[in-house]
């Protein structure tokens, strides 16, 4: 920004962590980045529950224009009102990736099965539905939070999280608690590490637990409390939710794995004071499968999806492929509630159609990307575009020296939907409206 526009303009942006995206990425113009928008969000299914945008003013968009524009993406999702209000446990792993997990492919260097996660390898496979060709949005623990809770593209620059316009942007607690739920996130650390707070707290969570608040606890690093003592706690709390007989939403987040690679001593045999990462990665496992063991017996298991896993959603293991990002997460969650709402999020109920093509959105540094059909579609500052072939999994990807037709279409619904993903934060319009604000439903095509 310093150097586009001068020092007050870097001021500006060094204080809201907002990157004017129209004056450093590829995009398209407003009105067609809001129509390829519209098309791509009406494959997620749904009724728009307003028409298109109109026209943009020659003196460009007014606040009007862009409640027209916000309108025009929002979709009523079907469900029976009728299903039960079953209780929905998030839990976030703080960098738990596929390359710990025997069921999702690890081996040794001689090639042969080495797992790190014995304990939820064996609950995935067996009780569990696995998506096993699912990513990350970005490489930061609050690109996490915006992707699996609003399901929200990864912006260029920092996560909404880190910014200055996040009191009131669509969560999936917001979904819930407008269906009557009560919700409560748990978090291992400080509140207002990583701006958790700022978000947890005017979003639609009712409380925040966070390290202040363990008053004893097994054991502690510079981040917070370890893993048993966030799901003991948890348990106690959702002991407590479901004592209410109205349903509800926990979320939390763990930090156990993370520098300096410790944990309480006696849980697995390796040493903590070693410092590893792999053993640390153990205890994490460790502590997850003590969780479902003690969960199993609580009066509220039979009625709660665990993402991870939960009976009554989940009556036979399986094991999904479909391509899907983090996005992805809560469409899925309400899914498998199967309830109506109400919807401006990006990402699809992977289980609504289980023959779609999927699409992941990215992000690292000041770079974004998206990719669908084996294209990878990445922008840079300075208006720069690259394209890549191949398949995700593995990594196995190659440049491409020109894009082809895929690539081509596969860019400009990213440029569509990053575009207007930005105009929604910065207009401060990513959330819904009151029900009796929309219009006469406009039907989507299939």
């Amino acid at each position: 920004e310093l150097a586009s526009n001068g020092a007050v303009s870097g001021l500006v942006a060094a204080w809201s962590r907002n990157l004017s995206y129209d004056a450093f990425y590829a995009t398209l113009p407003r009105e067609e980045a809001y129509a390829v928008a519209r098309e791509v969000l009406g494959e997620n299914g749904g009724t728009f529950t307003a028409p298109p945008p109109p026209p943009v003013p020659a003196t460009g968009p007014d606040e009007a224009w862009f409640d027209a524009a916000r309108a025009s993406l929002q979709r009523s999702i079907p469900g029976d009102p009728a299903k039960p209000k079953r209780n929905v446990c998030v839990l976030l792993e703080e960098s738990l990736g596929s390359e710990f997990f025997g069921s999702l492919g690890r081996v040794s260097k001689s090639g042969k099965p080495n797992t790190l996660t014995p304990r939820m390898d064996k609950l995935m496979t067996e009780k569990g539905l696995l998506f096993d060709n699912l990513y990350a949005d970005g490489n930061r623990t609050i690109r996490g939070f915006e992707g699996v809770f609003s399901s929200f593209p990864p912006l260029p620059g920092d996560s909404i999280l880190a910014r200055d316009r996040t009191e009131n942007v669509e969560t999936l607690a917001r979904v819930l608690k407008r269906d009557g739920y009560q919700s409560l996130f748990l978090y291992g650390g400080h509140g207002t590490f990583d701006f958790i707070r700022s978000y947890v707290v005017p979003n639609g969570w009712d409380r925040l637990i966070d390290q202040a608040d363990f008053e004893d606890p097994v054991f502690t690093t510079a981040w917070g409390v370890c893993d048993e003592d966030l799901y003991n706690r948890s348990i106690v709390e959702m002991r407590k939710l479901h004592a209410t007989g109205q349903p509800f939403l926990v979320s939390m987040m763990t930090v156990s794995n993370h520098l300096p690679y410790t944990f309480p001593k006696g849980r697995i045999p390796e040493d903590p004071d070693a410092h590893s990462r792999k053993f640390v990665v153990k205890y994490t496992d460790w502590a997850l499968g003590d969780f479902f063991e003690k969960v199993q017996h609580e009066p509220f298991w039979q009625d709660t999806i665990f993402v991870m896993l939960g009976p009554c959603v989940v009556p036979q293991p399986r094991r999904m492929s479909g391509l899907g990002c983090q996005l992805d997460v809560t469409p899925t969650i309400l899914g498998l509630l199967g309830r109506p709402y109400d919807s401006l999020f990006f990402g699809r109920d992977l289980l609504a159609d289980e023959t779609a093509e999927g699409r992941v959105l990215m992000h690292h540094n000041r770079s974004i990307g998206i990719y669908r059909k084996e294209r990878l579609a990445v922008f840079g500052l300075n208006q720069q575009q690259s394209f890549w072939q191949g398949r995700l999994k593995g990594g196995e990807l190659n440049p491409m020296t020109e894009a082809d037709p895929v690539a081509q279409a596969t860019a400009r619904e990213g440029m569509a939907l990053f575009r207007v993903a930005d105009d929604l934060y910065l207009q401060r319009r990513y959330r819904v409206q009151p029900a009796a604000a929309a219009s006469t439903p406009v039907a989507l095509s299939p």
